[in-house]
């Protein structure tokens, strides 16, 4: 039984990561295509941000959802004791 949904979302490093003296992350054949690599990071970074709130918004729904689901059998069980008595 799941009791709390797991954070998911980027799974890998943030673009800030990339951003150092050298490159030392990004090398490839030419001098230029670390810059290309990082260039392209640069654009999606707002887009993986954008997408990690959004994937830590709908785990809290799921988690919210998962304690409605164990707290309703209690609810029913209680309404159905106070109708006994």
């Amino acid at each position: 039984m799941a009791l709390t949904c797991r954070p998911y979302g980027t799974l890998g490093r943030q673009p800030d990561t990339f951003f150092t003296d050298n490159l030392k992350y990004i090398s490839g054949k030419d001098e230029y295509y670390g810059y290309t690599l990082a260039t392209i990071l640069v654009q999606y970074q707002p887009k993986i941000i954008n997408s990690q709130k959004t994937n830590d918004k709908r785990a809290e729904w799921i988690n919210g959802a998962i304690l409605f689901g164990i707290a309703a059998p209690l609810v029913v069980l209680v309404g159905f004791m106070i109708t006994l008595f």
